[in-house]
């Protein structure tokens, strides 16, 4: 356990959790927010088709149960970090706020914020591979 502490890169896992709750989350929401009633019922039309064995309705539901999953994870995790890492998260990531704005509404000079921002986003990390939907989204040097 102490090699991969030594081993773990704290820029490329903030560089990575950043993206993933800019970038994956968003695209995740879009899938959950999806009404799993446009899932229709195969029919019957009577042309020959070719054989097709994947049930393309079950997939659909499976990302859309996937994606709700993830998204409630993500939400799980970020009300379970530090008071400061939450705030930060929450302003960052949930109500879409920029940095500067996060800074001065927590109160510490932009160089601090800096710093509190990769805990936080490492504490994210932490903490989200542990849950039921949550993935690994750490990053270890290949030295």
């Amino acid at each position: 356990m102490i090699d991969l502490l030594e081993k773990l890169d704290y820029d490329a896992t903030a560089k990575r959790v950043d993206y993933y709750l800019s970038v994956v989350v968003a695209r995740l929401l879009r899938i959950a927010n999806e009404n799993p009633a446009v899932l229709k019922s195969p029919s019957m039309d009577g042309m020959p088709k070719n054989p097709h064995y994947e049930n393309v309705n079950e997939t659909k539901m499976q990302k859309y149960i996937d994606a709700k999953t993830e998204i409630n994870a993500v939400g799980m995790v970020i009300m379970r970090c530090s008071s400061v890492a939450q705030a930060i998260l929450t302003k960052l990531y949930i109500n879409h706020l920029p940095n500067v704005i996060v800074c001065d509404s927590i109160g510490y000079s932009h160089s601090q914020f800096a710093h509190l921002k990769k805990e936080a986003l490492n504490e994210f990390a932490d903490r989200f591979e542990c849950v039921k939907g949550g993935r690994d989204l750490h990053v270890f040097r290949q030295d």
